[in-house]
């Protein structure tokens, strides 16, 4: 798929903007929302998140998910010099 090229006007900031509020949100509720219409929007959305200029990205929140259970760190590693090897574990 070839990529578009972007044009920056107030269609495109407005989109990229409330993009950066809510990555979450509805086309349809987008296109309400700046009042541009939905092929448009659908259209444009699509430009720019196929482009390199918006990823969505997701995160692990740990706190939520692991509170009632233990948490460790666990590191591995190897050191070799002069033909003599080191493999360590370490639990943190």
């Amino acid at each position: 798929m070839s990529k578009r090229r972007i044009t920056y006007d107030n269609i495109n900031r407005t989109i990229i903007a409330e993009l950066l509020k809510d990555a979450n949100i509805k086309i349809r509720g987008l296109s309400k929302k700046i009042k541009v219409p939905l092929s448009t929007v659908q259209r444009r959305v699509k430009t720019v998140t196929s482009s390199s200029l918006l990823k969505k990205r997701f995160h692990l929140d740990s706190s939520s998910y692991f509170a009632s259970k233990e948490v460790y760190t666990v590191i591995f590693f190897t050191i070799t010099v002069n033909n003599y090897t080191i493999q360590a574990r370490y639990k943190i």
